[in-house]
């Protein structure tokens, strides 16, 4: 693993850490804080959850996009912001980020700004140096923006905690039963030939609440997966991880 980070939210105490101050593509789960956002300005009064106009052109038209098969066939259709912060958090639609984006939240440098500066975000980068997107975020970060997300109250909060909930890729360990998985997000970028597979979740075994975080390469994906299961195990029999 490159980057890696075990946290016990609940004590504030890090129990495993490697390299996760690095800032990486995590592909997909830049998506998370852009909800972290939306949440954050609808709580003050910023936005408000609007029906908008979506057409072809707004149609990203790569990777996993929902809004493509939806609009291909209509032409015109109307969502509103929740039902677009759905998409984007359960099905990692492109399409349905950049409407976010371009229609609520507006220029991602400045976006950038207010992540370094609002959330204490040191490892993300949202735009290089010639404006062009991208989705950089360390896993301390990363953690930070997951317990922004459930430490929030109300109805949009708890909309955005659902969505992460039916999220559908998580690491092995998630998948015990002794586990209650909180939320957890995904992403896979290519780079130079080299697939990095991103994820990070939030799950609770007893009265603790742990963070955990993993940025990989494809080629070490099954020693990875098996780290976190034997991680997994010493967490449920309460024995000190090494």
């Amino acid at each position: 693993m490159i980057s890696f980070l075990l946290k016990d939210v609940s004590n504030n105490k890090t129990i495993i850490s490697k390299n996760s101050n690095l800032s990486l593509n995590t592909a997909s789960l830049a998506k998370v804080f852009y909800a972290l956002e939306v949440l954050d300005r609808l709580d003050k009064n910023q936005i408000f959850n609007k029906s908008i106009r979506i057409q072809k052109k707004d149609i990203e038209g790569y990777g996993t996009d929902v809004l493509n098969d939806i609009v291909c066939d209509k032409n015109i259709i109307e969502l509103d912001l929740m039902s677009l912060v759905g998409l984007m958090l359960k099905y990692s639609c492109n399409s349905s980020t950049k409407l976010i984006v371009s229609n609520f939240l507006g220029d991602r440098k400045l976006l950038q700004n207010e992540a370094i500066q609002k959330w204490n975000l040191s490892g993300t980068q949202l735009v290089d140096k010639r404006g062009n997107i991208e989705a950089k975020f360390s896993i301390d970060d990363l953690s930070n923006i997951f317990s922004r997300i459930y430490e929030g109250g109300g109805k949009n909060w708890l909309y955005a905690q659902n969505k992460l909930k039916e999220s559908r890729n998580i690491y092995y360990l998630l998948d015990q039963k002794e586990v209650n998985v909180l939320g957890s997000k995904s992403g896979t970028v290519n780079i130079n030939g080299i697939y990095w597979v991103s994820n990070c979740a939030m799950f609770q075994i007893g009265e603790h609440i742990y963070f955990i975080g993993a940025v990989v390469s494809n080629k070490h994906i099954s020693k990875a997966v098996q780290k976190i299961r034997q991680i997994g195990k010493a967490l449920f029999n309460n024995i000190r991880i090494k």
